[in-house]
């Protein structure tokens, strides 16, 4: 058998292995919602449009008649499509293939009697809300009188019906006689609409519906409908149309480019004129067009998916105004066909949990033995790896020579994993200390959690980074990875948070075993302040069991060695001051004489994590400090946390959470120098200082003799151990390049200071080319934690299983803008929500394909696909959206008779109700007329937002960067056994969604390994512009300041003083003076070159270097010349360092003239999307 014909077995294994997929409760009733939705959209919900003309009333899947040549045809084209095609190669071009084309017309008639009743029916109801709305709001609608019901809204047969029929015709395609296919099967269709027509007519006649004809009914005082008879003398006053009246122009369209062939599908409008001539009466658009072959085919190739063997690059079909969809029938042929709603299900992971990970097993005596279990079966998965499956996947998969060693490379990959473990273990055996420090971590864990253990790749990945921690105290267990930087991917939400934290922890334990009694250990760096901020109480709560165990003075205990361990919340001004009491501020006079200010501004936890009693915050006005209090009476008292800049640079705390952009701070303050161990300056009521003066100088009344002077030689091993960033992917373009520069002056600055740089660890959305942006980032290689399985579906840590945990939408607007299909797919989703609430559990149950559904049943399920998430791209888009939720939704409807309108609520960074999110995870009595219906968000959801009551999500459009769809996405179907449903609204004007739409299926079966490589480059001409300032302002005041102060002083006044670089008559002195070897250009450049990752001289740095060299000469030349008129040292052209990652341009101030203020808030608004 050909590896063409083995692939294509596995592929129809694949397709009837879907038979098997567990189908939930919950998953019924999504699919049921999600598929009425979208019927509702496309005409397929009913046999007739009523009320308006069809191609107004849906948006999904409907053919224009041809466009006019307008100077906007390209627009035309793709907001009004007139055709759709299927492209396929045969394998033969001598062989038949059996082709269906399908679609629906509408023409005008009246509703048979029983759907006019209905009709009635649901206009009174609609009449009755609308009155009732009309009144005072709190009459029920079945209660108006008669005489307030506006009678003009009431259903009559004057309003304009249309009926639907289905044509569909089957013949074989011979695509040696492509031509004259065509034409033939262009008669076909003809033919086979005119007999079906003619059919309908016969049963359901078609009736003129020009308004210009006279009125047929006055039923117009009464809210009784018309008798049967009645009914029956109206209808006969209609003038009656034949099979001839009703005219459309389908023709089927062949091309052929080499063995490839299109056919299509084109609606023209009748007799080659305009579709305006029949407004008012016809209806020419076609619905739901669709085009079917079944035969041999040969695949096409899809370049987003990787070379991979354990993916299929192979596309059988593509599609044109349409997505495709591929299957193998019974017979072994490959059935092809176009979609106007392509959709694909994501299956759930599920982890390994045949080994032992229980908390309180890892911190009992069986450590070791527990472990070594673990290895067995990783040593077992291997063996079988490299043995029987090798041979079993190679048949199974048809694997090439090259793809067969593409497996054996992943296996060996997998054989370094293991080895990595495998010296964690052997650390644990022979080090005493650590195997304590472990155990206490697990101690921690058993006390913090409801769950009972790890799940397996957490404690694999904690043990093999072991060996990067105690290296810092014995060298010999340093291994060939502990260098690089490592790279965690994972799902999101399977547990990332959880393994750095469980890692902090050990490394927290470790540090007091060994000695080191204070300063940081590991700092953590999240991509959003907010995010940040709801991690914190994880990490605290983490913190206060930490701090439990060391004070203990039990045999578990750590009797209280070394200070407590304590957190520093760093994100900044957005959400905690950064100082208190300087001349900028007036936190000092606010927060003495107003608590509520006190809180506003510095409150971050509300309740104690350990009692969960109220947290009080409180203002230490002779510390100048604020801190945070539990009110539990035989509680912790004060919580080991800080979160003003200035206390965490005091008091130096043991895990710093923070963002992304706070590691400029380096390059603007000199009190960072605390952080790096780089101390000089202890203040007994204020802490540590900066360079002989107390932080608090300004608030101090110790005299300067009483100041501690502080030698970092003294401490022990005080440069973090650990750098963590959360979702580094982030770091791209500018951002990536920016970074990248402070990251390595942040490695330079602690290697400088105690030889030791920390261990660098990140977690990652991405990893195409992940080792290219590792080394742009952090110049350093890339360790990757897990390597894949052997096969897609598996690895050792977990596979996927046939519960489906989302199913991707998707579809594009036809003849409807792209904010207006989403506000009408919304209305249609809501009106399904309150429809099925209204039905009993009995109905609901028959309706969505289950067996019962007991009332409780019913509200909890529905309970779950009750909330509408909508991803804008941008805010314009998003107020866009909130304003016609209440402009044009809701009017529409209380017009179809739904009383409870649609409620919004926002949710992005800059939402200002902390509650929103308990909100809506837990409704609880709020009455279904006052919740939350639907969620306009923006990218901010998809950075750690959890709530369980999302699961159904629409796109605006594609985000900018596929791991952004996917990270936003995974915010929906969250629980187990709750499938998330995501519809895709694509933007038919944008080139990327339709390439999306069209390969739809393929798209989103691999959509972790569609995602884009990270653009960065750390040699960016412009880059070094931007950050030049900062690295060397950086390298002045964290190091040579404390440095030289330490060491060095200078006359002043014929006295002999501390040298101070940040005094600019000190800093002239260092440079122009021989007696200070330290400070000279010579080293300033080596520094430089370190901190901009240029010590090696490559093709690519020579440039970057030469730049970097002459902005130092030119800074020298200005520092030389300038420097004594200055007071402290400036830079060329006024530079300043940079206060953001973000900070891309120089800043300036914009002052509106006379009315021009709306325009520019409108600009300041922007389209971050944030």
């Amino acid at each position: 058998m050909s590896d063409s014909e083995t692939r294509q077995v596995d592929v129809q294994q694949s397709a009837s292995d879907e038979n098997d997929i567990n189908l939930t409760p919950a998953h019924k009733i999504g699919s049921h919602l999600t598929t009425e939705t979208l019927k509702r959209s496309r005409g397929q919900h009913q046999s007739y449009c009523s009320g308006n003309f069809p191609h107004d009333q849906y948006h999904i899947s409907n053919l224009a008649p041809e466009h006019d040549l307008f100077e906007d045809e390209e627009f035309e084209a793709k907001t009004r499509p007139s055709s759709i095609s299927l492209e396929f190669t045969p394998v033969s071009t001598g062989d038949t293939v059996d082709i269906s084309l399908s679609f629906d017309v509408y023409y005008p008639a009246v509703p048979t009697y029983e759907e006019y009743l209905h009709l009635f029916e649901k206009s009174l109801q609609a009449a009755q809300v609308e009155a009732a709305n009309r009144m005072d709001g709190s009459i029920d609608p079945s209660d108006v009188s008669e005489e307030n019901i506006n009678f003009d809204s009431l259903y009559n047969l004057d309003k304009r019906f249309f009926r639907r029929v289905g044509i569909s015709v089957d013949t074989e395609f011979d695509p040696t006689a492509h031509e004259q296919e065509a034409s033939r099967i262009t008669e076909m269709l003809q033919s086979k609409l005119k007999t079906t027509v003619s059919d309908s007519l016969d049963d359901f006649p078609g009736v003129n519906n020009s308004l210009s004809e006279q009125p047929i009914t006055s039923n117009k005082t009464s809210t009784t409908p018309l008798s049967e008879s009645e009914y029956t003398a109206r209808v006969e006053q209609r003038t009656k149309l034949s099979e001839a009246d009703l005219k459309w122009d389908l023709q089927a369209e062949v091309t052929r480019s080499g063995d490839e062939f299109a056919l299509a599908l084109a609606n023209y409008s009748p007799d080659g004129q305009s579709s305006d001539e029949y407004d008012g009466i016809f209806e020419r658009f076609i619905f739901n067009p669709k085009i079917t072959a079944v035969g041999q085919f040969e695949p096409y190739t899809f370049d987003l998916v990787p070379e991979d063997y354990r993916y299929d690059q192979r596309v059988w079909s593509k599609g044109h105004n349409c997505g495709t969809t591929s299957e193998i029938d019974d017979h072994g042929n490959r059935r092809i066909e176009t979609t106007a709603v392509p959709r694909c299900p994501v299956y759930e992971f599920v982890f390994n949990t045949a080994y032992e990970t229980n908390f309180d097993q890892l911190a009992s005596g069986k450590t070791i033995e527990t472990l070594e279990d673990i290895e067995s079966g990783m040593i077992e998965y291997l063996n079988s790896w490299q043995g029987s499956r090798r041979e079993e996947i190679r048949r199974e998969l048809g694997l090439s020579q090259a793809e067969l060693e593409q497996y054996d490379a992943a296996a060996e990959d997998f054989t370094t994993e293991i080895e990595r473990f495998q010296q964690g273990i052997d650390i644990l055996k022979q080090d005493s200390q650590a195997l304590r420090a472990f155990r206490l971590m697990n101690e921690v864990n058993d006390r913090q959690y409801d769950f009972p253990g790890w799940r397996l790749f957490q404690v694999v990945y904690i043990v093999s980074n072991l060996s990067s921690i105690v290296r810092r105290e014995y060298p010999e267990f340093e291994s060939p990875h502990d260098d690089a930087a490592g790279v965690l991917w994972f799902p999101t939400g399977g547990g990332k948070t959880e393994a750095y934290l469980g890692l902090i922890l050990f490394n927290l334990f470790y540090d007091r075993l060994r000695g080191k009694e204070q300063g940081v250990t590991a700092w953590i760096r999240f991509p959003l302040r907010l995010l940040s901020r709801q991690q914190q109480d994880r990490f605290l709560e983490s913190l206060l069991y930490a701090e439990e165990i060391r004070q203990a003075n039990n045999n578990l205990g750590l009797d209280s060695r070394g200070e407590p361990f304590s957190l520093g919340f760093y994100v900044g001004s957005h959400d905690t001051p950064n100082a208190i009491g300087t001349s900028r501020d007036r936190y000092r006079e606010a927060f003495s004489e107003s608590q509520q200010r006190l809180e506003e501004e510095c409150q971050v936890v509300e309740t104690c994590p350990l009692c969960q009693s109220d947290v009080r915050v409180e203002f230490d006005k002779e510390k100048n400090s604020v801190f945070h209090h539990c009110t539990g009476d035989s509680c912790i008292g004060q919580l080991p946390l800080y979160v003003v800049d200035r206390d965490i640079y005091r008091y130096v705390p043991s895990v710093l959470l923070g963002s992304l952009d706070k590691i400029v701070v380096s390059g603007m303050q000199p009190r960072f120098a605390n952080i790096l161990g780089n101390l000089t300056t202890e203040c007994p009521i204020h802490g540590y200082g900066y360079s002989g003066k107390c932080s608090e100088h300004a608030h101090c009344d110790v005299d300067s003799e009483n100041l501690r002077e502080v030698d970092p030689n003294e401490l022990y091993d005080p440069v973090p151990t650990l750098h963590l960033i959360d979702e580094v992917h982030l770091l791209s373009e500018e951002l990536g390049t920016f970074s990248s520069h402070y990251e390595t002056l942040y490695l330079t600055l602690c290697d400088e200071i105690h030889g030791k740089e920390p261990k660098i660890l990140t977690s990652t959305a991405t990893i195409a080319k992940y080792e290219r942006q590792m080394q742009n980032l952090f110049q350093k290689e890339a360790v990757r934690f897990p390597v894949d399985g052997p096969k897609r579906r598996e690895t050792f840590y977990g596979h996927l299983t046939d519960t489906i945990q989302r199913e991707y939408v998707g579809f594009m607007p036809d003849n409807r803008s792209h904010l207006y299909s989403i506000l009408d797919t919304i209305q249609n989703y809501h009106e399904l929500i309150r429809d099925a609430r209204e039905l009993s559990s009995e109905e609901l149950a028959d309706r969505v394909g289950l067996d019962s559904l007991t009332k409780s049943k019913k509200r909890e399920l529905l309970d779950l696909y009750e909330l509408s998430v909508i991803y804008f791209t941008n805010k314009v888009e998003k107020d866009r959206y909130r304003e016609n939720i209440a402009k044009h939704t809701n009017p529409k409807m209380m017009e179809n008779g739904y009383e409870n309108s649609i409620v919004e609520r926002q949710l992005t960074a800059d939402t200002e109700d902390s509650d929103l999110l308990e909100t809506l995870e837990n409704q609880g009595d709020i009455p279904f007329e006052n919740r939350v219906d639907t969620v306009p968000s923006t990218s901010f959801i998809g950075h750690g937002i959890d709530v369980n009551r999302f699961n159904m999500m629409m796109f605006y459009g594609l985000p900018a960067q596929t791991f952004q769809y996917i990270q936003s996405s995974s915010r929906v179907g969250r629980q187990s056994g709750v499938t998330g449903f995501v519809f895709n609204a694509f933007n038919p004007l944008e080139e990327r969604d339709m390439h999306r739409y069209r390969f739809f299926e393929k798209m989103h079966e691999y959509l972790d390994r569609a995602v884009e490589p990270v653009p960065i480059d750390r040699w960016a001409k412009f880059g070094i512009e931007r950050t030049f300032v900062g690295v060397a302002n950086a390298l002045l005041i964290q190091h040579y300041r404390p440095t030289m102060w330490r060491s060095e002083t200078v006359t002043k006044d014929t006295k002999q003083v501390r040298a101070n670089v940040q005094k600019a008559s000190h800093l002239y002195k260092l440079m122009t003076s021989n007696n200070y070897s330290d400070f000279t250009k010579q080293n300033m450049k080596i520094l430089l070159r370190s901190a901009f990752g240029v010590d090696e001289q490559t093709t690519e740095t020579r440039y970057f270097t030469s730049q970097l060299d002459t902005k130092l000469n030119n800074l020298w030349r200005y520092w030389e010349q300038n420097l004594p008129s200055m007071n402290y040292p400036e830079f060329p052209r006024d530079e300043k360092p940079m206060v953001s990652l973000r900070d891309i341009g120089n800043s300036g101030s914009i002052t509106p003239q006379f009315n021009n203020q709306p325009f520019i808030d409108a600009l300041f608004k922007g389209d971050d999307g944030r």
